[in-house]
């Protein structure tokens, strides 16, 4: 799993043009985040589902979040 949820990470980092910038959709914790991109650690199912949409909405055409400049709201940690 973690293969395939590394890749859907990338992927969402490079259509939003670098990883930084989906960190910051995600508000993700940087240590987190750095872990998950070097697949290290599992990405949380939580954030894993809305990479999954963001990627799902991009293949359907529909503008998906995070892709205008907006941010997620807080998460409970």
């Amino acid at each position: 799993m973690v293969n395939f949820q590394l890749r859907a990470l990338r992927k969402a980092a490079r259509i939003l043009g670098g990883e930084e910038r989906l960190r910051g959709v995600l508000d993700a914790p940087p240590g987190a985040f750095a872990r998950w991109m070097q697949g290290a650690e599992p990405v949380p199912n939580d954030v894993f589902l809305m990479i999954v949409d963001f990627l799902a909405d991009m293949e359907s055409g529909v503008q998906p979040f995070g892709s205008a400049g907006e941010t997620l709201p807080a998460r409970s940690r």
